[in-house]
């Protein structure tokens, strides 16, 4: 065989070699793992901002309840209180807005519309002084939760 032969031979068998496909697949896979990670922790922060911002709408109708002049100046008892205001009122909550957990949030039942209602006596141990909001935190084990009123004494889980 001349050089001339071998030098067309090769020219002809074009290819990638079995190196060249393992270090193209390796680091596929390094991309894919590095998108599935950010994506999971983009996931997390986005549901936690979304169950932050169901409890806080939740807080500040039950403010507005308290603030409302026609009513007694004390804080819902209940979230259905919120819920069976009338459309023309500040504190009335929408249908659909958030659902009751009726027990602690946990990671298993956790969802960005589900709130756990509390209602709180207060240092001064009258009802309806204040109200606490729990949500899932989506960070660990973690349930945060907003307060609003006299909050100081004893808060009672309601379950409607």
């Amino acid at each position: 065989m001349s050089l001339n032969s071998i030098k067309s031979t090769m020219k002809s068998q074009s290819g990638f070699t079995i190196v060249e496909l393992l270090i193209v697949v390796v680091v596929i896979g390094i991309l894919a793992a590095i998108t599935i990670v950010t994506y999971t922790g983009i996931t997390t922060q986005a549901n936690a901002a979304s169950a932050k911002g169901t409890a806080s709408s939740i807080v500040k109708k039950a403010e507005a309840y308290a603030a409302d002049a026609s009513l007694t100046g004390s804080y819902p008892l209940t979230y259905a209180t919120l819920t069976a205001g009338s459309a023309d009122k500040a504190w009335a909550v929408p249908a659909g807005t958030a659902t009751i957990y009726g027990a602690a949030p946990t990671a298993s039942t956790a969802s960005t519309k589900k709130i756990d209602f509390f209602t709180c006596t207060g240092a001064s141990s009258v009802a309806g002084s204040g109200v606490r909001i729990d949500y899932w935190a989506y960070s660990g084990t973690t349930v945060a939760s907003f307060s609003a009123g006299d909050t100081g004494g004893t808060c009672t889980r309601a379950t409607s």
